[in-house]
This record gives structure tokens, sequence and C-alpha cells, in this order.
């Protein structure tokens, strides 16, 4: 009754450790005491005996069961990621609803002759897209089971389930046997099918889906989380409030800068003129998709999916911005993800560090980078390959190789020729940059925007103003 089972009759031992009262006169011996569990928990006991030995001053004797325990992992409390189901977008239904609703809310918005502050109007705006994501498109599933197991072995799993609740131990091994079966017709079914998957995307060029697809399918090694670092001394630091300061620490000596003595919201003599609305329109259709977003949830498929009241509050946002050179708090802060590169796990140098900022602050950082890009252009040496349109670093790459070889090769034919020996392979010395340009002296990034004193204002706000926190890469 009530889903219990008594371990004293389940368990196989000697007659003397089951019984548990002993009359008075000790002739009469009966077993009277039992342990009584949920079956739940009863693969958890492994065995349950008396102990007639034990002077416990009763006639009772002692029953005692042995229960086997198992380590578990403590679940630390953090703030859950929100993750929007976007697959829905491409719904043609769900599409159009998620307009109407943006476009009759940001109607509303615009209607308001208030005059707002930029926090207050990216507040608006921002829950504006983050309730209507949560309504219409939901948040996404993860799945955590086996992405193999069909629903055929799940209904053959709850009929062993039920066989073992009722006793019925041949039916029990029948279904054990059937579901091994089972399982492995399944797994090879979801590998033919996932396999088909990225052959299709590597012969339609497809390359950010094929290694997508390539990590869903390849099994993930098992990588324990470091959670322990060292301080500056080399000491180990377990406490969580200690490893915090300790990665404060080292963010703010690599993130360090000297800020420039002059007041960046000075005087300014020339108006630059205001963002227009082709550049805001520009500068969103340059988001990438399928970005990890910044502390407000956003991500750019948001963006790009909203009409043109939507794309007026933006405007709306950034000509507030540029008039009154006053950042949203929330576009200042950001989250510094800490990927482990190799060597010492402890040492906190041997993370990269990934800053994930809000898209909709790319926006505005996008009009002043082509405002700016002629000047940046003039700045930037010959040499300069990355971050440049029509150049790469791997074409840098293939050029240091090719000239390696063409000069090891003149070497050979001239030394056979000369009748020397050569002088061997060619010396090369490569020069690693400091890990975040943000760590070199603040005011050259002032001094390349001197000539326009209203882009300088806004850098030097953003600059001064950057908060970050910090996350695990799990």
């Amino acid at each position: 009754a009530n889903n219990l089972m008594v371990l004293n009759t389940w368990f196989k031992c000697h007659q003397r450790r089951k019984y548990t009262w002993i009359s008075p006169n000790g002739e009469t011996k009966n077993q009277i005491d039992f342990i009584m569990v949920n079956k739940q928990w009863f693969s958890s006991f492994s065995n349950c005996v008396t102990k007639p030995g034990a002077d416990c001053d009763t006639d009772h004797i002692l029953l005692t069961a042995k229960l086997k325990l198992k380590g578990f992992k403590k679940k630390v409390t953090e703030i859950p990621l929100i993750r929007y189901d976007l697959a829905r977008q491409h719904d043609t239904e769900g599409l159009n609803k998620y307009l109407i609703e943006t476009e009759n809310r940001f109607e509303i918005l615009l209607k308001t002759d208030e005059e707002k502050s930029p926090d207050e109007l990216w507040t608006d705006m921002k829950e504006i897209w983050n309730q209507t994501a949560e309504s219409l498109l939901g948040r996404k599933k993860i799945s955590k089971g086996k992405p193999w197991i069909s629903e055929k072995t799940k209904e053959l799993a709850d009929r062993k389930r039920k066989a073992r609740e009722e006793g019925d131990k041949p039916e029990y091994q029948r279904l054990k046997a059937d579901i091994k079966k089972q399982v492995s017709a399944d797994k090879r079914e979801w590998l033919t099918t996932e396999c088909a998957k990225i052959q299709e995307f590597d012969i339609n060029n497809k390359s950010k889906d094929l290694f997508n697809q390539i990590r869903r399918v390849k099994r993930k090694p098992f990588q324990p989380k470091q959670i322990t670092v060292k301080n500056q001394q080399g000491t180990s630091l377990t406490d969580p409030i200690e490893i915090m300061n300790r990665w404060k620490e080292y963010g703010e000596k690599l993130f360090d800068s000297e800020a420039a003595s002059s007041d960046p919201c000075g005087h300014i003599e020339r108006k630059e003129p205001e963002p227009m609305m082709t550049e805001i329109e520009t500068a969103i259709r340059k988001l990438k998709n399928g970005k990890s977003p910044g502390m407000d949830n956003i991500p750019a498929e948001l963006l790009k999916a909203c009409g043109n009241n939507a794309l007026k509050a933006k405007h709306k946002l950034c000509t507030t911005i540029w008039n009154t050179c006053r950042w949203p708090t929330e576009w200042k802060e950001q989250e510094l993800i800490m990927l482990y590169k190799a060597g010492d796990a402890k040492d906190c140098s041997n993370y990269r560090t990934i800053a994930l900022i809000s898209h909709t602050s790319k926006i505005m950082l996008y009009i002043i980078l082509e405002r700016i890009k002629t000047k940046v252009e003039e700045e930037l040496a010959e040499e300069q390959a990355g971050f440049r349109p029509g150049r790469g670093t791997g074409g840098m790459l293939c050029a240091i190789q090719v000239i390696s070889k063409c000069t090891l090769m003149k070497d050979i034919i001239q030394g056979k020729l000369e009748g020397k020996r050569g002088r061997g392979r060619p010396r090369a010395a490569y020069l690693d940059n400091i890990k975040t340009w943000t760590r070199r002296n603040s005011t050259e990034i002032y001094t390349m925007t001197e000539r326009r004193e209203e882009w300088r204002k806004l850098v030097q706000k953003a600059v001064r103003a950057a908060n970050a926190s910090r996350s695990d890469a799990g």
C-alpha cells in the first residue's frame, strides 16, 4: 500500500538476523519491527538485518539497513539565460503577429510628447521587444535527453517500469532486452539522418550550418569545470567571493588605461549632423545573426524583424543620444565570458575574454564608425590587414609563407650555381599584440577623433563609463 516496500522481508539473510523481538522468558521470537521505504528509493538499499549483539536495554533488537550514498553536484544559483525561440520567425504567421504587435506598441510610444532621457526611452523600447518576444515567440527549449530516443523506446520504458512495480520479473527482463535493441536501432537511424545533413550542408557550402551539425553529432569530451584560481602570489583561491574579486582585479589590470585629462563634455565648436534614417537602416543590416545578445537579452534577429515605427523609434533614440551625449546605462555594461585557452587552468591570464555588448548599441557604434572611417584609414599602417576591407590576416600569412618558400629556393639555387652551401631556411619573428586594444592609452583613441569634436565626445563617454560583469563559459 502507498507504494511502499518492506526491507526486512526482501533481502535473504540468516534466521537469527530476522527476528526483532524476544519475549521476557527468552523462548518466543517474532518479527514485529519493520523498515518500509518508497519503491522509488528501494534500489538505494543493499541489505537489512538485525544486530542481536547490540545492547539497547530493551526486549527489541536493533534493526539496521545499509544505504548506498551517492555524491552529487551542488547547484549554484545563476542568472538564467533567456534565449527566445527565433525559429518561429521563419513561420509567416508568427512573423506577421510579431510585426503587428511591435508596430502597434512602437506607434503608441512615438505618439507620446513627453521628453525622455536616453535611459527612459531605451527602457521602454527594451520592454516592447522582450515582452513581445516572450509572449509570441516563447523561449527556446533545450532538450537534456538523448536526441535519438524514439517514442517507441519511451513506450517500452513505461511498460518496463510498470512490470517492475507489479513484480512481473519475466516480463521485466524481456522488455529490458527489447529496449536495449531498440535504443541501438534508434541511434543508428539518428546518426544516418544527421550525417546526411552534414553532407548536404557541405555540398551547398553552408559552413556555419556544417560546423554546428558536426558539433551536434560529435561526442563532446568531458571537461571538468575549473572552480579555483590563483592570486598574484600563486596561492589557490576556493572561496567564491575571493575568486570573483580576483577576476575583478585581473579585469581592471587588463583593461586599465590612462584617461585623457581633458573634459570629454567640453565645448563643441562645430555641430555634426544628426544620424539619418538611412544610416540606421544600413547599421541594422550590418548586425550579424546567431550572435549572443548582451545583458538586455535582445538578439539581432529581433532588431531586424521590425517595421517602420520601430525604425523611427531607433532613430529617435540615436538622435537623443547624439544631442545629449548620454549613453544608456545598460549600453555601458558588458558581460565578460572567460574561455580557457591553454596552460595552467588556474591562471587568469590563460583565458580569453569575450565581451557581450548590447546589439542595439552597435547601431550607434556603426554610425560613428562609418563617419570616422576616412580618418581611421589614414591612421592605420599599410601593413595592417586585419579588420580592413579587401584584406585579411589569412592572406598575409599566405604571403609570408610564399616569401619564405621563394627565399629558400633562391638560396638553394644560388648555392648550387656558386658551389656554396646554402644558408638554410629563412628566419622569421612574429610579434603578438596585447590582449585587448582597450588596454592601450585611451588618449590615442581620443586623439584619433580630435578633428571631429562631437565624435570624440561620444567615444570618450563610452570608453570612460564602460562596466563589465564576469561569466564563465559553461
